[in-house]
């Protein structure tokens, strides 16, 4: 390849780079643009749910036939759950632990845990479209 191709594929090249770099920032800039309206939509959410919520209403409909439904907050919920103190078993039982893993059930203890609750949020269903079913 002499310099005057070799200068041709070069330019080829970044041309081809500048114009896919070009799209690139575009899109980056159409996301963060995306970004700040789902930030916005959030926040008028959640602005929506707090009214609803002080107002005491679980659901209702809008003249354009927008459902909007209050999902109430679900609380964190203690529980028991079993298990065996498998440090203790094994330094009491080291050969039985080896040859014999089943027999766990002698020291099995029981102990509150917590099951993380979920925020209540507002689901928004829009109404279908004639003919577009």
């Amino acid at each position: 390849m002499n310099l005057e191709e070799y200068l041709d594929s070069k330019d080829k090249h970044e041309n081809e780079l500048v114009v896919i770099t070009n799209e690139i920032l575009k899109l980056e800039k159409q996301l963060t643009t995306f970004k700040q309206l789902e930030e916005k939509y959030n926040e008028e959410k959640e602005k929506l749910r707090q009214s609803m919520i002080k107002n005491g209403i679980d659901k209702w409909e809008t003249s354009h036939g927008v459902k909007i439904t209050l999902i109430a907050d679900k609380p964190d919920e203690e529980f028991e759950e079993t298990y065996y103190d498998e440090t203790k078993f094994i330094e009491e039982n080291t050969e039985l632990h080896n040859q014999y893993i089943t027999i766990k059930d002698k020291y099995k203890l029981t102990r509150k845990a917590l099951k993380k609750g979920k925020r209540g949020y507002v689901r928004i269903t829009l109404p279908k479209e004639v003919g577009n079913e």
